[in-house]
């Protein structure tokens, strides 16, 4: 909520990072789409599919990023060489926070899965990009992820929030949730 310091009068404005690219989609051949920056020369090349895509090693490391719906991930060089085997299944799907113990009321809670050998730890890093709404009342600042284990303890994870997603850091897949986590 925005408010003028001269009249007093509000207005409702997104938050919006100013400095975040805006993506134009390019060409498509199959399901790579190759995008451009409206802004800037920044170019980059996406593996696209609903929910989940069946992938090669070699696609993995050619694309900048897996988009999955309204879902990124990103595998870091380290993470696509650890892979054992050539061909896997790269799936997102949102799970109703009452089936996910440890999830809260209302959340959205994201199973994140990479099977081929049953993937789930990786020798490096990956960055994933998932949706979040703001609520009335929100810190940006305190936008973080809660990695939620078969047990149900949730674990906080650095994130940050911009333009309706919060960006975090993995080195596993698992379920996954964002949260407004307070001092």
């Amino acid at each position: 909520l925005l408010t003028c310091t001269e009249c007093g009068a509000t207005q409702e404005e997104p938050y919006a990072d100013k400095e975040a690219h805006a993506w134009v989609h390019g060409a498509q051949a199959g399901s790579t789409v190759t995008s451009a920056c409206s802004l800037c020369s920044a170019t980059k090349t996406s593996i696209v599919a609903e929910a989940e895509a069946v992938v090669t090693k070699d696609d993995l490391a050619k694309a900048d990023e897996v988009a999955l719906g309204d879902t990124y991930i990103q595998l870091d060089d380290k993470a696509v060489e650890a892979l054992e085997g050539d061909e896997f299944t790269l799936a997102v799907e949102e799970v109703p926070a009452e089936e996910v113990e440890g999830a809260n009321d209302g959340e959205r809670v994201y199973s994140i899965t990479m099977n081929g050998g049953d993937v789930t730890q990786f020798g490096g890093t990956i960055t994933v990009r998932l949706p979040y709404t703001l609520q009335e009342g929100d810190d940006v600042g305190a936008i973080h992820i809660a990695y939620i284990d078969e047990n149900g303890n949730a674990e906080a994870i650095r994130g940050t929030y911009s333009n309706g997603y919060v960006t975090f850091e993995t080195d596993h897949f698992s379920y996954y949730t964002g949260r407004q986590y307070t001092a």
